[in-house]
């Protein structure tokens, strides 16, 4: 058995990336049937980052209620982190997190539960790792 070569793991297109269907985005005018997003993997430094940003905001949630509202906007956040231009362009959607944050987080709970429930299984997340992560030691509540 031979090793990958660096360059063999540099060059690996590893994250995926997946059409999900948003009619309730579409734009005024446009068809809905046409109305999608792509939501990509993270790579190993955004999950650390995301992960480490949940363990930051439930200490400082034990803190005070800023915490515990930017850990409400947990799911928000990991969308924002995983959309991208485009299935050949893997390059994240918002440039600015904290800005792409406060889009999605101002959107349709069905939608972003959508978009996370596939967020999550591109990145081999559980929502019961992602709530741990979070530290909640409750299930979210189903979609309506």
């Amino acid at each position: 058995m031979k090793s990958l070569s660096i360059e063999a793991i540099e060059a690996a297109g590893d994250l995926p990336v997946r059409p999900v269907h948003v009619p309730e985005w579409a734009e005024a005018g446009s068809d809905p049937a046409q109305a999608y997003v792509f939501v990509r993997g993270l790579t190993a430094r955004e999950r650390d980052e995301f992960e480490r940003e949940n363990v930051s905001l439930r200490k400082l949630s034990q803190a005070d209620d800023a915490g515990v509202a930017m850990l409400a906007n947990m799911r928000a956040r990991l969308v924002s982190k995983c959309l991208c231009k485009g299935e050949d362009d893997r390059t994240p959607l918002f440039a600015d997190f904290r800005k792409g944050n406060a889009v999605i987080a101002a959107k349709s709970g069905m939608v972003v539960d959508r978009l996370f429930d596939v967020a999550s299984e591109l990145n081999g997340m559980s929502e019961a790792a992602v709530e741990e992560t979070a530290g909640n030691s409750e299930a979210s509540s189903p979609s309506a």
